[in-house]
């Protein structure tokens, strides 16, 4: 397969660029585009075998259900049977922006979005490329990340191309993603409200709008996901990847005591500039948690690149974004953290 490739970043044309990005949706094909979040491989929601070739593009598993992804809350009325008044009060304070809401979706969303669930993911992102992308389409579309599965996701443009060239129609690449995480997702379907995957909103902030309690999935839920990261191994590099949990002293004491080579480390500005061992491979995420999660991704990606035996990346606090960083993390290390 021959991709296309564009930078919006160089490009003066936008508007002929997402005509053409949207001629290549309109006849079943797939396009990378940049979100907020991080990158996305979308396709035409309604096509069903567009949408397989997603699946395709990624090594994705079939069971796996995507998310959609709309320009205007009037395309909502053919995705989802119902809209709760949570639902609405929800879309009004953070849409366009980082959340999913799952509802009870239409007969006209393919099981092959759905992972054959009654229910459908449902994000407007906030990013201007996004939207006009997906405005040109015409359609809603479904998109996961732009990546090969399990590997980390792409919030840079560095790697997009060297991932993807090939596997899809089309790439759009842009400026680096300004949140660097995915989205919260949160299902709304239920009479309860469950939180199913942390990111930048959190269970506090959607309780503020709602006024009631927003649960936690169980392990029920995740034998059955409803959202994307929930079941398989996901952002993971090729290298061993170790958290470090601990305050700072002992951090940087752990590592300056490590004798030996081929090891690297990922943490905030003020740590990195302490440590004195020069056997570690050393990248600042930045000066606090946003920067951190801006960054987890790209840099974890950037310190694969190094053929190291073994990543170490600095905890954060579970409150906040730092929930959504903890999450993924966790899962690109496969839970193997250090307790200092």
């Amino acid at each position: 397969m021959e991709t296309k490739i564009y930078d919006l970043t160089k490009e003066d044309n936008l508007t002929e660029i997402f005509s053409d990005a949207a001629s290549v949706i309109n006849v079943g094909g797939t396009v990378v585009f940049p979100t907020e979040t991080v990158y996305g491989l979308g396709a035409n929601a309604y096509d069903d075998e567009a949408v397989k070739k997603i699946f395709k593009a990624k090594n994705r598993p079939s069971d796996n259900p995507l998310i959609v992804h709309i320009s205007d809350l009037s395309m909502i009325d053919e995705l989802v049977t119902y809209v709760s008044d949570d639902a609405r009060k929800l879309m009004s304070e953070f849409f366009p922006g980082p959340l999913t809401l799952i509802m009870k979706k239409s007969s006209k969303v393919p099981n092959s979005v759905s992972n054959g669930l009654d229910t459908v993911g449902i994000r407007m992102p906030s990013d201007k490329e996004a939207n006009a992308f997906i405005r040109a389409c015409g359609v809603p579309i479904a998109a996961p990340s732009a990546n090969i599965s399990k590997r980390p996701s792409i919030t840079n443009k560095k790697y997009l191309v060297e991932e993807l060239s090939g596997k899809v129609d089309m790439i759009l690449c842009s400026k680096n993603s300004t949140i660097g995480l995915e989205s919260t997702v949160l299902d709304v379907s239920g009479d309860k409200i469950k939180l199913l995957r942390p990111g930048k909103i959190s269970g506090e902030d959607i309780e503020k709008v709602i006024g009631k309690k927003v649960y936690g999935y169980n392990s029920e839920d995740a034998l059955l996901p409803k959202s994307p990261g929930m079941k398989y191994e996901h952002y993971k590099p090729k290298t061993k990847v170790i958290v470090l949990n601990g305050n700072d002293d002992d951090i940087i004491s752990y590592l300056d005591d490590i004798k030996v080579d081929d090891i690297g480390f990922i943490g905030l500005n003020y740590i990195i500039h302490k440590i004195v061992n020069k056997k570690i491979k050393l990248k600042s995420f930045g000066k606090d948690i946003s920067d951190a999660s801006r960054n987890l991704y790209y840099l974890l990606r950037e310190m694969d690149s190094e053929n190291l035996d073994i990543i170490y990346v600095q905890a954060m606090d579970n409150k906040g974004i730092g929930l959504a960083y903890m999450n993924r993390l966790l899962k690109a290390a496969s839970g193997d953290i250090i307790y200092l």
